[in-house]
């Protein structure tokens, strides 16, 4: 969802947020590589010139497999969000500087709009978890038993078809 920044009101814009829009739908899909069976919230959009400051809700559940016993897991993500969005090009930074405090949450819009569905997936992607871990927080088992490698990898090694980025790699004599 594309707004123009010189159409959002002095008083700000309350987006819905939801799976019954298409491209919400589609945002979070695309961040959290499959179908989220909820989510919902709303972002406020308020405009200070070429600037916009985008705060809201967000909560977002999805269906996933543990990366260690691959058990399936409910993966509820959320929280509140505080963004700025500047125009892209309008402050140039140099390549060997730190960084302060509120340039890390300072993103860019293009074009004179910003795209919502852009803000959306980017923020879910940031609170996915690195890994999936049954008992993490925010991860929830759907079945009994423990998480723990399947019994054949333990005394086999990995099933076939799973990789083994290190099983190449040898100690210099």
């Amino acid at each position: 969802m594309r707004i123009a920044v010189d159409t959002i009101p002095e008083h700000g814009r309350t987006v819905a947020i939801g799976l019954d829009a298409a491209w919400s739908r589609e945002a979070a899909r695309e961040a959290l590589d499959a179908v989220p069976g909820r989510l919902s919230g709303s972002l406020e959009l308020h405009r200070e010139g070429d600037h916009v400051h985008v705060s809201g809700e967000l909560r977002s559940e999805h269906e996933a497999s543990c990366d260690r016993c691959l058990a399936s897991v409910r993966v509820s993500l959320g929280g509140e969000l505080s963004l700025e969005y500047a125009p892209a090009g309008s402050q140039v930074l140099e390549e060997d500087r730190e960084l302060e405090a509120e340039e890390l949450d300072l993103g860019w819009h293009e074009g004179g709009a910003i795209e919502l569905s852009q803000v959306l997936s980017e923020q879910l992607a940031l609170w996915l978890p690195a890994r999936l871990l049954c008992g993490a927080e925010g991860v929830q088992r759907l079945s009994e038993g423990d998480c723990a490698l399947p019994a054949q990898e333990q005394d086999e090694g990995p099933a076939p078809g799973r990789q083994r980025p290190f099983a190449n790699l040898r100690l210099p004599e």
